[in-house]
């Protein structure tokens, strides 16, 4: 079977939006088959759309936020640090930190207590997008380029 047979008929099973997505039915990440393998369905029709199969670094992205989305038109290809930067700035990702609004000078307890968080997630965020602690230089400044 071709790329272009399997392409259709994923998209077959799926049910178009007022939105122009088209939902692929199943679970909230829904799953079709590659090459013998169950992968995310959306990057199956990456795949057989465009012939590309993105490496594990790589994250198939809806422009359309809409996981189940399975509309070709609505794919992009982007690293995980994109796929994150435009979840945290689209404030559709839980427990997410308000980058802009933190005072980032201050130390991680601090910070956790003003937004009801524990510190563990705030020294956790710090460290993954190289926000220093207090004391250091490059807070804001950082926080503002993420």
């Amino acid at each position: 079977m071709n790329n272009e047979t399997r392409l259709q008929r994923i998209l077959s099973r799926a049910t178009r939006t007022e939105s122009g997505c088209l939902e692929y039915p199943g679970s909230r990440r829904p799953i079709a088959k590659l090459n013998g393998k169950v992968v995310n369905a959306a990057r199956a029709v990456w795949f057989f759309t465009t012939g590309e199969m993105p490496n594990r670094k790589t994250c198939v992205c809806h422009r359309c936020d809409n996981v189940k989305c399975v509309n070709p038109d609505h794919l992009f290809l982007g690293s995980y640090s994109d796929n994150n930067t435009d979840a945290i700035r689209k404030e559709r990702m839980r427990g997410v930190l308000p980058v802009s609004d933190v005072d980032w000078a201050k130390r991680d307890a601090q910070i956790a207590n003003e937004l009801g968080l524990h510190k563990t997630t705030v020294h956790g965020y710090r460290r993954r997008h190289g926000l220093r602690k207090a004391g250091t230089h490059t807070t804001a400044e950082t926080a503002a380029n993420i």
